[in-house]
Formats: structure tokens, C-alpha cells, sequence
């Protein structure tokens, strides 16, 4: 009976499965752990991994191995539209919203938030460790986890930022912004050793800062001298350019001095720096310690403004007190005020009054409110509640709509890496993000805030493999001019591109191969395009036909997707699967070496000859016949994104086949060839869900995947995939214990 069953069912398959599958993976044969015939008629949810291994194989055609007698296209296709209608259906059964576990602000969300908030700028990579990343992603809550250690820095920033955004005229605090000696720039005959830069003959040290306002302030310098001759070393402080006053140094090296100057400086952006100003050598002097004057300096800074405490923009943002209210209830009132922007979500009375007793209890009855607003403050940075992103279970078995201020804080978190504003949170308030018109218009609002730019910084430079680049290190010997400003100006090309194609409500394609980019002159100068635009400044530049359009001429990507000395079509090839189809080639199996680092400057010469050295081998010849051929095609570009000499070029065959039998050659063909693939927005749906839900996708969002896709091929506008991910279910809802996650 059961064999009559199973024939019957394998009928409602394309006779092709049984005549190229069955072999190895049907009639009581499992190879790889893959029993189809029983999958194929299954067609269970538990089996769900196993149907989409399946459309994958059969969408890149690399099974059955070539040696065995392979499907034809129209099989192929047969096949795969006979899987995608059966992954449909096991899709709608399985859908679910999904949930995400309590999840800390990531350290791009934290120093956002804060800024925000209050004003204050946190440098959180020095401050903090760096974030674990899970899916491609640092939103991820399985990798945002608080341990103890963690807490600890979070405390002693949370006092920070309370001095800073609190000024207190009682106990002022002033800020003191330092640069150590390997910070500071230099002019002249200038060394460092040994924690000092060390002046041997006229030179100068310093650095820029940026000043909140016009005031007084303390220049202070750490310094000491090599004394010789009949005075002792002089320093000549200048602000901007212009002389202020000159210090001397008395001090030697065994016991070194610091020297403070109270000057008057601007607001905004001020050189300043010392410059050792009386150099004194006679090398036959009798006695050797007279021989040579040298200054040294340790340190810099500037401390201020200390001529009035002036309250911050916060503060000035705060309740005023009433006439003869007390300090407690001016405190409240502030706290009801403050605390649910802080926590992103209503607060109780309860918490209000808790926390001002605990301000009262630490700082004393006749504390300032000033003391009382930094102990609160600082309380309110180490909770849980404004650490974690929480969201309340369901109660029942059915997933539940979510309330307006947890909405808000993943709207808030997708869109802008940050916290929400007020008008986000009075939406919230009144039930209007529960209205999907209503929704939609904030959305609209804030992709228009240059907030949204985060999107692109850090959406896009994850998903694009290219957020590490400024740490990479190109061959110094091979390219000299790739330094980390240049990498960091080939990076920035990238986020104002993918900046540009949202806020503009241009399309998928567009990434692809828009007819534009952004550059400043070294970038400029690096693609050898003519530059007329200002200095330092990225500007929007039209492309002409000898570059490639689309990312696939960016730098940025062409540098992250090769080797230090060379381009790695194997590297390249694999990253287009991974960021822009979303099939992902399996680890390469044990033993197999990388290719040779090639010797001389035509490396690129000999390279198909050299992979092939891998695509002999039957266990890797499936994949790199996908991967290589999507690599070599971009072979017209070098190892940092430069456009290789045109004679070289000619001596490349930059023509590829893939195993579907469609051929392409170079960089336009590899264009057409993914232009239109539903693949490709498929693949950005899939990675930005990824980013904006904070959790994986797995089968249970098969269904809404699979829509997103049919949407976006109808309108591939990159506003319309964000709208229709704040408007799906895993975003508004949220599963019970025990569903999806």
C-alpha cells in the first residue's frame, strides 16, 4: 500500500527528479543524509531545510555533477517551479511574526541615543568593546547580550555623560579634551619615542579642537627640556597661527613640568600648538650637558569654558522651577519629563517618585538640583530600561500587536540607529502608529531626517562586507597611495551612493548600476577622474562609460573582496553570492589551499590557470563553477578598485559561463546578467529583515519573503521595501513563548 502511495505522489513531480535524482539521493539511496523521493512526498515543515537546499540546487543548476546525465533548461525550470509551488504552501502553513529576546543598544545605538538625548558625543569604540555581529549583522539580539564586565564601562559612562550634560555652577567640572604626544600633529624636525615628541631643533607640536563657544579656557601642556646654554627652553603657544605667549621650560626630563595659560578662544574648530622657539647647539662645548638644547613635550590640552557655567541645550530644554517649589518637586516634575524619552516607553509614578528619592538620599537634602539631576541621570543610563530593548510577552497562544513605544523604538532603531524623538513618541502616545496611514507618514518623516543616513552607514556597510574596511592594509609596497583616509573616503563613496539612491526613492537596480557616484579629490585621484570640486568635500559626480557604474566601480568593494597583493576573483565571486544573491557557497573542505600569492606586477596573467587548480578537484567544482566565473569578470579592476591599463586589459579573457549555461563577458555583462534577477531583491529584502527585526529569518518569514520579493519586482523601489517591512507582521507583532525566533 505504501509503495502505491508513494508512486502516487511522485507522479505530481516532473518525471526529471526520478531520472537525474533518484540516483544517489531516492530508491532507498540517502547520499549526503538527502532522501528525496521521501521529502517530495512528505512535503513537511520539518522538511523545510531541505526544500530550500533543493530551489537552491536547482536555481544555480550545479546538480547532478557534470559527468552524469544533467536536466535540460526546460527541465530545470519544470523542477524548480514545481518546488517554489510546494515551498509556497509549506510557507503559508509555517508563517509566524517571530519574536526577538531582550536585546542591549549596540554601541552605534547607544552613542546616537545619548547624543540625542543630550547633547553629548561618546567616543564608544575606545570606550566599549566591540559588538558580536550574528547574520551578517550588530542588531542582532542572540550576540547583544550584558555581561558584568560591560555594566561596569556602562556605569562610568553614564557618569560622564551626566557631567556633561549637567552643568552644575557649584561644582563645575570643567572638561578637559587631551591629546598624548603620538596625537599631535607636527611641523619641523620633530621625533617620537617613548611617550614624547621630541623637538631637536626649531618644530612644533599640536592638534585642533573643537570648542563649544566663545570663553575663556586653559591651554596646558606637559613639557620638559634637554637645558644647555644661558636660558631655558621656550615654547611659543600660538592659537591659530598667531603668537599668544611664550612658556618657559625649566624642568628636565627626570622631573617634567605642566605649564597652564589662561587665553580667550572662539567657538568651533582651533589649531593650537607650541613651537620650540630657541634652539641652542655648540657641540665642542667643553662640557657635554651644555651642548644642545632640546624640548620635549609629553601632552596637550585645552580645558573649558571656564569663565561662566553656562547650562547645556539639555538643561535649557528642562521645566523651570515654580516660584517656591522645592528642589524635590522641581526634580519630579523634570523626571516625568525626562524618563520616558530615556526609557523609550511610559513610566509609572511609582518610578518617578523612586528615583528622585534616590537622588535626595545620595546627594542630601541641601544638594543642588544640578547633583540631584546627575545622580538621576546616571541612574537612568544603567537600568535595564534603557540598556535592553524589551518588549511584553503575549498572553494566550496568539501573537499579539504591538504596543505604539515598542513599535516606535524598532522604528527608531531601523531608521535611525537611534531612540525616537518626540513627535515618533507622541504618535506612540496616541495609537497613531497603530494606523497604517498614519504609520506610513512617519516613516516618510523620518527617511526625509538626515538621521536616516544611518540606513546606509550602517545597514548598507554591513550587508556590503565593507564596514572593516578603514582597518585594512593593502600592499604598502604595491600601493603606496592606499592609506586610511583613502579607504575611509572609498567607504564613504558607498554610503552616500546607497544615502542617495533611498532618500531619492531610487530603485534596487540602481545599486546595481547607477550612472553616478561620490567623490573627494584623493578618491578622484586614485580612479583618475579629473577634479574640480573643493577640498575635503565629497560632492556628487556623473560617471562617463570608462568606469564601471553601480557598486560594482566602487573601491570599497573591490578592495574588501581582495588580497593584500592582489584581486581574488574566488573572494569576489563568493561575496556576490553572499550580499547579492543570498546563496552562500559552503565552507571549502578541509585541505584546500588558497592560491598562490602571485610574483611580479601582472599578477592578474595566469590566473584562470591557477584556479583551475581548484575547479579540477569534483568536491569543489560545484561551487567554484558558480563563484569564479562571477569573479573573473570583474578582473578589469585591480586589487584597490583602479581601472587596469588598457593593454593589459586586452590580454585578459573576461568572458564567463555560468552553469546555466548563460554567458556573460566583463563587468556589463555581469550587470545584465544580474539586473532583473529576483535573486538579487530577494537577497536585500532578506539582509535588511535580517537588520530591522534584530533576530534571523528563518522558514516561519519563507511567506513573507517570498512576498516581498513579488512586491518588489512589481516596484523595486528601496523606500517601498522599507515601508512594506514596518508594515509586515514580524514588525508589528510578536510571537508567544515557544513560537519563532
Amino acid at each position: 500500500m505504501l509503495s502505491l502511495i508513494l508512486a502516487s505522489s511522485l507522479a505530481l513531480a516532473p518525471q526529471a527528479f526520478q531520472q537525474h535524482c533518484f540516483d544517489c539521493h531516492g530508491d532507498g539511496a540517502s547520499k549526503g543524509g538527502l532522501a528525496l523521493d521521501e521529502v517530495l512526498v512528505d512535503r513537511s515543515v520539518d522538511d523545510a531545510d531541505a526544500w530550500l537546499a533543493l530551489r537552491a540546487r536547482l536555481r544555480s543548476h550545479d546538480m547532478p555533477p557534470d559527468e552524469w546525465d544533467r536536466p535540460s533548461n526546460d527541465e530545470y525550470d519544470a523542477m524548480l517551479s514545481w518546488v517554489d509551488d510546494r515551498i509556497r504552501l509549506l510557507a503559508d502553513e509555517a508563517a509566524s511574526p517571530g519574536r526577538v529576546g531582550p536585546r542591549r543598544l549596540n554601541n552605534v545605538e547607544y552613542a546616537r541615543t545619548i547624543e540625542d538625548l543630550f547633547g553629548v558625543e561618546l567616543d564608544v569604540l575606545d570606550r566599549f568593546p566591540a559588538d558580536g555581529v550574528g547574520e551578517g549583522f550588530d542588531t542582532t539580539a542572540a550576540v547583544l547580550s550584558l555581561p558584568p564586565l560591560l555594566l561596569e564601562k556602562y556605569f562610568d559612562a553614564a557618569e560622564d555623560v551626566a557631567r556633561r550634560a549637567i552643568h552644575d555652577p557649584a561644582h563645575p567640572g570643567w572638561e578637559e579634551i587631551r591629546f598624548e604626544a603620538d596625537q599631535l600633529e607636527t611641523r619641523g624636525r620633530v621625533t617620537h619615542r617613548s611617550g614624547v615628541r621630541w623637538m631637536t631643533s626649531r618644530g612644533a607640536v599640536g592638534s585642533t579642537w573643537s570648542l563649544p563657544r566663545d570663553g575663556a579656557y586653559l591651554v596646558r601642556v606637559g613639557a620638559f627640556g634637554q637645558q644647555a646654554g644661558d636660558e631655558p627652553v621656550k615654547l611659543e603657544l600660538r592659537i591659530d597661527g598667531v603668537r599668544n605667549d611664550v612658556i618657559e621650560v625649566t624642568e628636565v626630563r627626570s622631573a617634567p613640568g605642566a605649564f597652564e595659560r589662561r587665553v580667550h578662544l572662539p567657538g568651533g574648530e582651533v589649531e593650537i600648538e607650541v613651537v620650540f622657539v630657541n634652539d641652542f647647539y655648540q657641540p665642542k662645548h667643553p662640557d657635554p650637558g651644555q651642548r644642545d638644547r632640546n624640548a620635549g613635550v609629553q601632552w596637550l590640552s585645552v580645558t573649558g569654558p571656564i569663565d561662566e557655567v553656562r547650562p547645556t541645550p539639555f538643561q535649557a530644554s528642562l521645566p523651570e522651577a515654580f516660584p517656591d517649589e522645592s528642589r524635590q518637586r522641581h526634580l519630579e516634575r523634570i523626571l516625568r519629563v525626562v524618563l520616558p524619552k530615556t526609557w523609550r516607553r511610559p513610566v509609572t509614578e511609582e518610578e518617578v517618585l523612586r528615583l528622585a528619592e534616590l537622588a535626595e538620599a545620595g546627594a542630601g537634602p541641601d544638594s543642588t538640583i544640578e547633583d540631584r539631576l546627575r545622580i538621576c541621570l546616571t541612574a537612568m543610563l544603567v537600568s535595564p530600561s534603557f540598556l535592553l530593548r524589551t518588549e511584553e510577552e503575549p498572553i494566550g497562544p496568539d501573537p499579539r500587536f504591538l504596543h505604539g513605544h515598542e513599535i516606535a523604538v524598532r522604528m527608531a532603531s531601523f531608521l535611525w540607529s537611534s531612540t525616537p524623538d518626540d513627535e515618533l513618541l507622541r504618535a506612540a502616545s496616541t495609537g497613531a502608529l497603530a494606523d497604517p496611514g498614519l504609520r506610513r507618514r512617519q516613516v516618510r518623516r523620518m527617511l526625509e531626517d538626515p538621521r536616516s543616513t544611518a540606513l546606509a552607514e550602517h545597514f548598507a556597510t554591513q550587508w556590503l562586507q565593507i564596514r572593516s574596511l578603514p582597518e585594512r592594509t593593502p600592499d604598502p609596497g604595491r600601493f603606496p597611495d592606499v592609506d586610511a583616509a583613502l579607504l575611509t573616503s572609498m567607504q564613504r563613496e558607498t554610503v552616500l551612493f546607497i544615502d542617495d539612491i533611498i532618500r531619492s526613492d531610487g530603485t534596487a537596480w540602481d545599486i546595481l548600476q547607477g550612472d553616478f557616484t561620490y567623490l573627494d579629490e584623493p578618491l578622484a585621484a586614485h580612479y583618475g577622474i579629473e577634479w574640480s570640486g573643493p577640498e575635503g568635500v565629497m560632492r556628487r559626480v556623473s560617471l562617463g562609460e570608462d568606469r564601471p557604474s553601480g557598486i560594482f566601480g566602487h573601491a570599497s568593494v573591490l578592495t574588501a573582496t581582495s588580497n593584500p597583493t592582489r584581486t581574488a576573483p574566488v573572494k569576489r565571486g563568493k561575496w556576490i553570492l553572499e550580499a547579492l544573491l543570498d546563496d552562500p557557497p559552503p565552507p571549502p573542505p578541509p585541505g584546500i589551499d588558497a592560491l598562490p600569492e602571485a610574483e611580479g606586477a601582472r599578477e592578474h596573467l595566469g590566473l584562470r590557470e591557477l584556479m583551475a587548480l581548484h575547479t579540477s578537484d569534483p568536491t569543489c567544482r560545484s561551487c567554484h563553477a558558480r563563484m569564479d566565473p562571477l569573479g573573473l569578470a570583474m578582473e578589469s579592476l585591480d586589487a584597490v578598485g583602479r581601472m587596469r591599463a588598457s593593454s593589459d586589459i586586452e590580454v585578459l579573457d573576461l568572458e564567463a559561463t555560468l552553469p546555466d549555461g548563460r554567458r556573460f563577458t566583463g563587468v556589463d555583462g555581469l550587470q545584465e546578467v544580474l539586473v532583473g534577477d529576483a535573486a538579487f531583491l530577494r537577497s536585500m529584502a532578506r539582509h535588511m529583515l535580517v537588520y530591522a527585526l534584530g533576530r534571523p529569518v528563518g522558514f516561519n518569514d519563507e511567506a513573507m519573503l517570498l512576498g516581498l520579493t513579488a512586491v518588489l519586482q512589481e516596484d523595486p523601489r528601496v523606500q517601498r521595501l522599507i515601508f512594506e517591512i514596518i508594515d509586515s507582521d514580524a514588525f508589528l507583532r510578536r510571537s508567544p513563548p515557544g513560537g519563532s525566533s
